[in-house]
């Protein structure tokens, strides 16, 4: 028969397994937001194994109330923080776009055409690493333009003219 001292030990390891140790792992997921991971698969990666072992640790401490409300508190933080991820490269792929915009129209005012596909996906690589040419037609007053963001593979409609362009970001298939 094991001792009343082993058996407290026995619970503290269990404790620690369905608690301390998964809260740990979650913490050190959030920690990584702020090591400088500025790509936007990587931060969702993140959360997400952040959120999963948070979700874990409700559904193994549902008796425990004190434990469901800051874990509640983690997820509500996560929450949070997604949103403002997504709104964060929501802009900068926006501005990204006014910018590809403005350099096709300086193509197309020094050369009186839109520019080759090679050129636009060149400076699109300059403005960002995570947008990748799909499709690109032009005539000779228009352009279209489908970007694929590799990060979360959505897709971005840059259509345009000499005097605007429309950014339409579509939904992930």
């Amino acid at each position: 028969r094991p001792s009343p001292e082993a058996r407290q030990w026995a619970s503290v390891a269990a404790d620690e397994l369905k608690f301390g140790l998964p809260l740990f792992e979650a913490n050190h997921w959030m920690l990584q937001f702020g090591k400088g991971e500025s790509d936007h698969a990587g931060l969702n990666r993140n959360i997400s194994r952040a959120e999963s072992l948070f979700r874990r640790i409700l559904e193994e401490n549902a008796d425990q109330p004190d434990r469901i409300l800051e874990i509640q508190h983690h997820l509500d933080g996560l929450y949070v923080a997604r949103r403002l991820i997504e709104n964060t490269f929501f802009a900068k792929t926006r501005s990204d776009m006014m910018n590809l915009h403005t350099v096709m129209i300086l193509y197309f005012v020094e050369n009186n055409q839109w520019p080759e596909a090679p050129v636009v996906s060149e400076e699109a690589a300059k403005l960002t690493k995570e947008l990748r040419i799909k499709n690109y037609t032009r005539d000779r007053l228009t352009y279209r333009l489908l970007l694929e963001n590799t990060g979360d593979r959505s897709e971005i409609l840059l259509e345009g003219n000499d005097s605007g362009s429309k950014v339409t970001f579509l939904s992930k298939e």
